[in-house]
């Protein structure tokens, strides 16, 4: 973008702010997919698994929450960067899975479909959202759940978020990936977006969080 260079942050936010938007995101268009934490690394000395050993906390209460189309934003931009036409997806969830360090993925997609299935396109992408969105977070969701929730007196609650939002830009019928957060932070109530249902969702949402991130558990149980 060819920002000022002296040093200068009064000029270089100068800068910034006279440039048009689509300038920023124009590189993420050109961004290879297969990228996650990095982890035995300075930054991250520890996998996730190795970190949670030590109890975190102690008799809190605790909300986690999914949607139910997790791994649709990942399945439909890594497949749709692809060159190919249509693109081998069997080999790119095998490719991406690896990348994510996945052991023995083969095996994994198996037991989603057998290899006869992976040759129709239509229902391959389907498997791809299923196995990203299970493998990559609804499980590890559920995995730190049952890790907090089995040490200390920890109280865990959970939701999982299925309407499909009237603004949403994916195709599939049920809610994607963060769109639960759409939600929660009053993107609906925003001047023509959501319908009045979904504001009334959207309101309710916040007030819910809100409640549980202030009183925890308790403010569910007084409503």
């Amino acid at each position: 973008m060819k920002c000022p260079s002296d040093g200068d942050v009064r000029s270089v936010l100068d800068f910034l702010r006279r440039v048009e938007p689509e300038t920023f995101a124009l590189p993420a268009t050109h961004t290879d997919l297969v990228f996650g934490p990095s982890f035995d690394t300075k930054f991250l000395p520890a996998y996730p698994s190795q970190l949670l050993n030590p109890d975190p906390f102690n008799g809190k209460d605790v909300l986690l929450g999914t949607v139910a189309g997790e791994g649709v934003v990942l399945a439909e931009l890594y497949i749709s960067s692809r060159h190919a036409k249509p693109p081998d997806v069997r080999g790119l969830l095998m490719q991406l899975l690896d990348a994510y360090g996945v052991l023995d993925a083969s095996r994994l997609l198996e037991h989603y479909a057998s290899h006869g299935q992976w040759d129709n396109h239509t229902l391959t992408v389907g498997f791809a959202k299923r196995v990203l969105g299970d493998v990559l977070y609804t499980c590890p969701v559920l995995y730190l759940a049952e890790h907090v929730s089995s040490s200390r007196n920890n109280s865990v609650h959970s939701y999982v978020f299925d309407h499909k939002p009237s603004f949403s830009v994916w195709p599939d019928p049920v809610a994607a990936q963060y769109e639960d957060l759409d939600f929660v932070f009053g993107v609906p109530l925003r001047q023509g977006l959501g319908t009045p249902q979904e504001q009334v969702l959207s309101r309710r949402l916040i007030q819910l969080v809100a409640g549980f991130a202030k009183n925890g558990y308790g403010h569910f149980l007084l409503r």
